[in-house]
């Protein structure tokens, strides 16, 4: 089974303390120029903490464009966008960094250890499956306008196979997460007093394989599971399992989206299309240029499944692909 780089297991230290104040620092980015986010942008993030997009287009694109040069920031691991603004997991320093592109601004929350996946919820919390140790996960939500966290530890089902986090218009938290020659959803429950995490529950849900991402439409609330029944050995690739309420016991559609070795399933406007890393080898084809690079995403319709539009570029990070 091939390992995309930002799921690399890190050793990090604890995080010490919960639901803290804390004073993010905030500073300004380098950016191409001013503007809000568009619908018509497939954003991405590269190495180095350069945010770029793709006009997105039926067939896909070759060319991206620069929306603004993150200072003193490497590594991104998972990135998420919410209105003006992209919230990107990065390893060096460890942080969440927000970029307003509307302001130009950049502000560092402090993160205790590498993001494996980062996303919004319906209130504009900023939630995180962290990566605390060789063997840990935990999650912490960070909660605007101060975003001081929150960290949810004491699910006994959270475990170093946790891979993907998503967030119903309820709050309530979902993991996919891999076990062993499967994947599986957790539940985290929120109520009128807040989350619940001793309360955790694992859904009627198992897919074959792997597991590669997870969304949930915020039209419907229906639970959107991806995964990789062949584990990137060829054949049945890219799932998409899209479950209505009771998740696990209500109706299911399954799509196969055609990937190679997919993952990071995200969104695209009024989630009419989705998005996910594809690990698909380069193009050898003639007339074929520098950004024909291996690593790319594909496009397709949801919930449907149709379509085959593809967005290359030797720039692009691994795993970090969004739009808002």
């Amino acid at each position: 089974m091939r390992s995309f780089p930002f799921l690399a297991i890190l050793s990090v230290l604890a995080y010490a303390g919960c639901a803290a104040q804390i004073a993010p620092a905030t500073s300004p980015a380098t950016a191409a120029h001013r503007t809000h986010l568009a619908s018509n942008m497939l954003i991405f993030a590269t190495d180095s903490g350069e945010l770029r997009y793709w006009p997105i287009s039926q067939k896909g694109g070759r060319t991206s464009y620069l929306l603004a040069k993150l200072a003193n920031v490497k590594g991104p691991s998972a990135m998420s966008a919410s209105g003006d603004t992209i919230a990107v997991g990065v390893g060096t320093p460890s942080s969440i960094v927000l970029y307003d592109a509307a302001s130009g601004q950049q502000t560092s929350l402090p993160e205790p250890g590498y993001a494996l996946d980062v996303n919004y919820d319906a209130q504009g919390n900023i939630i995180v499956l962290n990566v605390i140790d060789n063997h840990h996960r935990d999650i912490i939500v960070y909660e605007p306008p101060q975003f001081a966290p929150t960290t949810l530890s004491s699910c006994a089902f959270i475990d170093y196979n946790s891979s993907y986090i998503a967030a119903d218009n309820e709050g309530n938290i979902y993991i996919n997460q891999n076990i062993p020659e499967s994947a599986t959803v957790i539940e985290i429950p929120k109520g009128p007093s807040g989350y619940t995490p001793e309360l955790c529950s694992k859904l009627p849900i198992r897919e074959t394989g792997s597991a590669a991402g997870l969304l949930v439409d915020a039209k419907t609330d229906n639970l959107v599971v991806f995964h990789e029944p062949d584990l990137c050995a060829g054949g049945n690739e890219a799932e998409m399992n899209v479950y209505g309420k009771p998740y696990g016991r209500g109706t299911r559609i399954s799509k196969n989206l055609h990937g190679n070795c997919a993952g990071t399933l995200r969104f695209g406007l009024d989630d009419t299309q989705v998005y996910f890393l594809d690990g698909s080898p380069e193009l050898h084809v003639r007339n074929s240029g520098p950004n024909d690079y291996g690593e790319h995403i594909d496009q397709r319709n949801y919930p449907g499944g149709g379509g085959h539009g593809e967005y290359r570029d030797s720039h692009l990070a691994t795993g970090v692909a969004t739009i808002p």
